[in-house]
């Protein structure tokens, strides 16, 4: 598998289309397919599904991965031969692209205190996805990402997992929502999403189904703006309840969840991820629970 051919599969996927791959890279349409067709038959399988956008098959996720990690050691290696004379960097030598995932209510509470150290670092561009803990570390294993935020503590393989701490949620609604009289079967929901499972979790230590009214918003300040206007009861976390004056009570039964988070990364010899996973580290030591 050619270095090239790796950097056009990875642009493909980054890209969504073969066309703006080959602009990318300079390359013309024909060139581009070849590179591809040469890599699926060093490969021995079909890498990548031709739709808009394209998708790398289950065979392309592992060539995906191999491709991240071979051009992020080729990106490092350029930098240090450059000598800080960059050429894809400026004046600040070369930019390292590190993809990492993260779940939106780390990036609506303490992961920002991140970008604040990571604001220093002319050699670095972070690239964010944002995915619900329960499922973000199924980018590292799809290629996808370098590192993650999660919150199953067994690493994929070629990983490495470091617990960062917990988030606290707390199960929350407006007064005169919960004044109504409406037992939990009955008290509208606000959900983020399909892979949002800690208001159902609840339900289930109630022993009841959800709710027949149930509000979807896939944004962690628009969840608590929902909660906040009365839409449905919703699992708040701790950091964003001083965030608004809406009149909200806790409910009581199973009314505090905690979850533990943990940073998936990849084990490869990085320097740029080692200084980001240490920033996250410090980070969340310092506003997570223990």
């Amino acid at each position: 598998m050619q270095l090239e051919q790796l950097r056009a599969f990875a642009t493909a996927i980054d890209l969504g289309t073969l066309d703006a791959a080959a602009r990318e890279l300079s390359l013309t349409p024909s060139a581009m397919s070849q590179r591809l067709r040469a890599l699926e038959a060093s490969a021995g399988a079909v890498l990548l599904e031709r739709t808009t956008p394209v998708r790398p098959t289950a065979a392309g996720e592992v060539v995906l991965r191999l491709a991240r990690q071979v051009l992020l050691l080729q990106a490092e290696a350029r930098s240090e031969l450059d000598g800080g004379l960059g050429v894809d960097g400026g004046a600040g030598g070369r930019v390292t692209v590190v993809r990492v995932v993260v779940n939106a209510d780390s990036l609506a509470t303490w992961f920002p205190a991140v970008f604040d150290e990571a604001a220093g670092w002319a050699d670095i561009a972070l690239h964010l996805t944002v995915a619900d803990q329960a499922v973000a570390a199924e980018h590292l294993s799809r290629g996808a990402a370098m590192a993650a935020v999660t919150s199953r503590p067994r690493a994929a393989p070629g990983c490495r997992s470091v617990p960062l701490g917990v988030m606290r949620y707390h199960a929350m609604a407006r007064a005169d929502l919960v004044a109504s009289g409406l037992g939990p079967a009955d008290l509208p929901m606000v959900n983020f999403g399909p892979d949002d499972d800690l208001q159902d979790a609840r339900l289930a230590q109630l022993g009841v189904g959800r709710p027949p009214r149930v509000t979807q918003v896939p944004s962690a300040e628009g969840f608590l703006a929902a909660v906040a206007a009365g839409l449905g009861w919703g699992m708040v976390p701790a950091g964003m309840l001083a965030r608004t004056d809406a009149d909200l009570c806790q409910l009581r039964v199973g009314g505090t969840v905690e979850v533990p988070l943990f940073w998936h990364r990849w084990r490869l010899a990085s320097e740029p991820l080692d200084r980001l996973s240490a920033a996250v580290e410090k980070f969340a030591n310092i506003h997570l629970a223990k």
